[in-house]
């Protein structure tokens, strides 16, 4: 590829960091930014490399107008903490027993607080026992045991007197103060409509466009970053789990150098 015009979506940390690479490259970035501004991203043809393809944006304070802009390349560097993801129980307690769950319920403890922690423990690698009281099972990190953590099953429902929570183990807790969602966020790309229409009977497969399906994934990537079908479409940093800012500066090296042509993506069946 020897590509010049490159339109970023998303101007933080992530879309800094692959303008800055692009002008290292020679190659002009399109500072966009995102959510209520793009509205639309379009190919003119489902091909490998788009020869045209445009952003539409909607102007600030004025959602009627919108305005064309046309690249020959696209970077999604938009972050993906934008669409939280909420259980579908109907209805101060903890949902979630990643690292953000573990470390709410530690503070709010440590405030004085009580705390009733529900997550599937079938699916957590540690529960409260062993990462929160002190009393670790290859965890790694001892914590001091605060004393008002409670282990609670799943949310079956919310009941109908506030505050009240009824769980699958047939318990019932009531008068609870808040509840506080821990469950993580979803991948969501609202102006990538086109790649997610004809997705329904086959989700996960790569043999459509879609980008994403069950909000959990983006599908179809090489290394991550380029998109199979059209490898003129990049998402940077949307890996989890990872050190974003460094990982945003590789990333950024890599695209700014396939698209200046310093670099080759291999075929499309090595890929």
């Amino acid at each position: 590829m020897n590509i010049k015009e490159i339109a970023i979506i998303g101007a933080g940390p992530s879309g800094l960091a692959v303008a800055r690479a692009l002008i290292a490259e020679t190659v002009s970035p399109g500072l966009l930014f995102l959510n209520n501004l793009v509205v639309h991203y379009h190919f003119s043809s489902p091909c490998r490399r788009a020869q045209e393809l445009y952003v539409t944006t909607r102007s600030p304070g004025k959602p009627q107008k919108l305005t064309r802009h046309y690249f020959k390349a696209v970077g999604v560097a938009t972050g993906h903490y934008d669409k939280p993801f909420v259980t579908e129980a109907p209805g101060w307690r903890i949902v979630g027993n990643g690292s953000l769950g573990l470390d709410s319920s530690v503070q709010i403890v440590k405030a004085g607080g009580d705390v009733w922690w529900s997550f599937d423990k079938s699916l957590s690698p540690s529960s409260k026992d062993s990462s929160a009281t002190g009393e670790p099972d290859n965890v790694g990190v001892l914590i001091k045991n605060w004393g008002k953590i409670h282990d609670k099953p799943v949310i079956q429902r919310f009941g109908t007197a506030f505050g009240t929570v009824h769980f699958y183990d047939g318990s019932v807790l009531t008068n609870m103060d808040y509840i506080i969602y821990c469950t993580g966020y979803l991948y969501s790309f609202p102006f990538l409509d086109q790649f997610n229409s004809d997705c329904k009977g086959n989700p996960d497969s790569c043999s459509t466009y879609c980008v994403v399906t069950t909000n959990r994934r983006i599908n179809c990537l090489y290394k991550q970053i380029f998109y199979l079908p059209h490898s003129s479409l990049t998402f940077l940093v949307m890996n989890k789990f990872v050190v974003p800012f460094p990982m945003a500066e590789s990333q950024a090296a890599l695209v700014a150098r396939v698209y200046s042509a310093r670099a080759h993506l291999p075929v499309e069946p090595q890929m």
